[in-house]
Parts: structure tokens; sequence; C-alpha cells
């Protein structure tokens, strides 16, 4: 349950129905302002699950919050 923690807080708070992804194409300028998620579907650390599932991994994503 405490994955899914910001998605629940985000809806009872009020602030919106559901938080976008950071990579989303359709991202606004107010989803940035009241919160997006960086998660990227549990990659860690190990190099092997990004390879499998073919995802972000934790160092891109923080080079994509540094650019």
């Amino acid at each position: 349950m405490l994955e899914n923690f910001h998605v629940i807080a985000v809806e009872y708070l009020g602030i919106k129905e559901a938080m976008p992804a950071y990579l989303d194409p359709n991202l606004s300028t107010e989803d940035l302002l009241t919160g997006v998620c960086f998660a990227s579907a549990g990659s860690g650390y190990d190099p092997l699950t990004i390879e499998l599932a073919v995802i972000v991994s934790v160092f891109q994503i923080l080079s994509l919050l540094l650019n």
C-alpha cells in the first residue's frame, strides 16, 4: 500500500484525481506544479532488471531531472 501512497494522498487532499508520470508527453505546467510521479516500474539499481523490462533506470531519471 505504501508504494501507492502518493496516489492516495493527492486524491485525498483534493489536489488532483491522478498523478501523471514525469515523462508523460501530455504533461502540463500545472501538473509539474501540483506533482508528478518519477517512479520507473521498480527499476531499482540492477541493470539486468532494466534490460529485461525495457524501462528507465534510476540513473537516467536523475539525469532527466538535472536537465
